[in-house]
């Protein structure tokens, strides 16, 4: 496993050593967690929302790319929130199984390592998750996430059994593959964004809708510059990129469409922001988009 206080060989944020060993903790003892690492962002003295990155991606890129490599004081901290493997695979035992075993196994005796809040929540103590739900919206969070206790681990699927629930509607995480560019005063900007989501294939991504709106001048140059950046090739108005930009879209309603490779695509799809604290690997699945469709 890369150690994660070496870039280049040069050593960076030492927090990152308490993470590593944990990771390797986790190694030794045959274990793979689920959870992210934490990155607490200030400007002028003040906090604001924090980039999350997941454990099995995470890697000191993503700390230069927030322009922190070369900080020792970044608040840096893991939390872990469900477990995969444990000697066995544990996929297909109940979260309420999964989540004590992790708590019996994860030493969170330094402040850098951490086990993610988490409520049982019944109609007699919704109250608790109003609470939690309101804590995380504090926090800079987008919300929380409501499982179903009995049910087995199921990568990338959402609806009935696994839900993101947010202060605002629920959106997707997609990769920006194309563009077009627009016409008069827009003529020199990327107008049009052809986006995708991660298809059942491994590395293949599948074309899910055209997002056009939701941009003002500032973020139609900065997307227009990064799309120059990772250009593969041009055609008239049409570009093509690498699979590097992740934007978060909302949209009105989830329907069918033969004309996407997905077999899905979005009514009125609006670009919320730009995800910099996101990778490719971080996007959403067709498989999640499945789910959401069909509610289940």
């Amino acid at each position: 496993m890369e150690k994660l206080n070496e870039v280049d060989g040069t050593g960076i944020n030492p927090n990152l050593d308490k993470v590593q060993r944990a990771r390797e903790e986790f190694d030794s003892k045959i274990a793979m967690p689920e959870g992210y690492v934490e990155v607490v962002l200030s400007t002028r003295g003040r906090i604001g929302a924090p980039a999350k990155f997941y454990i099995r991606n995470f890697s000191p890129e993503d700390l230069m790319s927030l322009g922190l490599a070369d900080k020792e004081d970044v608040p840096l901290k893991l939390y872990l929130f469900d477990l995969l493997y444990f000697k066995n695979s544990m996929i297909d035992e109940p979260l309420v199984i999964r989540r004590k075993t992790l708590e019996k196994i994860v030493n969170t005796s330094t402040e850098q390592i951490n086990l993610s809040k988490m409520i049982i929540a019944t109609p007699e103590n919704i109250d608790e998750a109003v609470k939690l739900f309101n804590e995380s919206i504090s926090k800079g969070h987008e919300g929380i996430m409501i499982k179903n206790p009995t049910e087995p681990y199921i990568p990338g699927l959402r609806g009935k059994k696994m839900l993101k629930f947010k202060a605002e509607p629920e959106t997707l995480d997609v990769v920006v593959v194309g563009g077009t560019y627009g016409i008069g005063k827009r003529a020199n900007f990327v107008g049009s964004y052809k986006v995708a989501l991660k298809g059942e294939e491994e590395n293949k991504l599948k074309e899910v809708a055209h997002v056009a709106t939701g941009l003002d001048d500032e973020t139609l140059a900065k997307l227009t510059k990064l799309m120059d950046t990772y250009k593969i090739s041009s055609k008239g108005t049409k570009i093509k990129v690498k699979p590097r930009i992740i934007l978060e879209i909302a949209y009105s309603e989830i329907v069918k469409s033969p004309e996407y490779e997905a077999g899905y695509s979005l009514r009125f799809p609006v670009v919320k922001r730009i995800r910099e604290d996101k990778s490719l690997a971080d996007i959403d699945t067709v498989e999640r988009l499945k789910s959401m469709f069909k509610g289940w």
